[in-house]
């Protein structure tokens, strides 16, 4: 009886490595990039060793839609945290097919000063490019839906961000310490926006909300902790006729050069 229990157990356990190693291939390089192969599609992975990290993914790199391996054709859906503390990586061309950023994927990545990101993405997870430093500009594409939070926290090269129809909340830091941003401007999809979501955005000169009402922002009456240290009489572009909800409104109330010309 304990043999033919023993037996099952390690059957099960063999049955459970099997099933993993079929999920998942190992690495293999292909010009300079590390995949892996999962449930069918491509994956951008970092490859063994932080230097040779530091080495293959450096200067502009270019992840191609799809790979041919085994003759079969695999799409690039996903780059996992390949890239993440890549200090030398310029400039990044993504595939087409990405459906969002992880979490930290090019996190400190200091020295990234250009990448367009693909339309289909729909997430931008915590802290993907905290800490860009070099980064100047970022189109974020219209399906975009979620921008997590410390997002873009520390890039204190970038100068405007235009956030898409489709978001509908900014998290907690998510341009937090953007230094140099001048323009935020907030469509009618906008209803929330978090904790110091843009704090420490000292260099910000004009707002524009095209919601007539106001997005609501996290924090207490008496403090501006979602534009903590933004002066508080920029000018702030709404719809004609909503100054008097903007005036109203809980921490929105603050400031004081409102423009209803939307």
């Amino acid at each position: 009886m304990k043999r033919d229990y023993k037996n099952a157990v390690l059957s099960f356990f063999v049955l459970c490595i099997g099933t993993l190693y079929a999920q998942v291939s190992p690495k293999i390089e292909i010009q300079d990039i590390i995949y892996q192969v999962h449930e069918g599609n491509a994956l951008v992975v970092p490859p063994d060793g932080y230097k040779k990290r530091l080495k293959l993914y450096s200067g502009k790199v270019y992840i191609p839609d799809s790979i041919y391996l085994n003759k079969e054709v695999y799409y690039v859906t996903d780059i996992t945290d390949a890239f993440r503390g890549c200090k030398y990586l310029k400039e990044v061309r993504l595939p087409r097919k990405l459906k969002f950023i992880i979490s930290e994927a090019f996190s400190s990545c200091i020295s990234l000063q250009d990448i367009e990101l693909p339309n289909e993405i729909s997430h931008i997870y915590e802290r993907a490019f905290r800490s860009c430093k070099s980064l100047r500009s970022i189109k974020l594409p219209d399906g975009l839906q979620r921008i997590g939070s410390s997002a873009f926290e520390g890039c204190r090269s970038l100068r405007s961000i235009e956030i898409p129809q489709h978001v509908v909340t900014i998290e907690d830091g998510a341009f937090e310490g953007c230094t140099r941003l001048r323009c935020v401007i907030l469509p009618r999809s906008v209803d929330s926006i978090g904790y110091f979501a843009f704090g420490g955005c000292k260099g910000l000169k004009e707002i524009y909300v095209y919601s007539p009402k106001p997005p609501v922002l996290t924090g207490d009456i008496n403090s501006l902790p979602v534009f903590e240290g933004v002066k508080n009489d920029i000018p702030v572009h709404i719809p004609k006729g909503s100054k008097h909800l903007f005036q109203t409104a809980q921490e929105w109330s603050l400031f004081t050069n409102y423009i209803d010309d939307l």
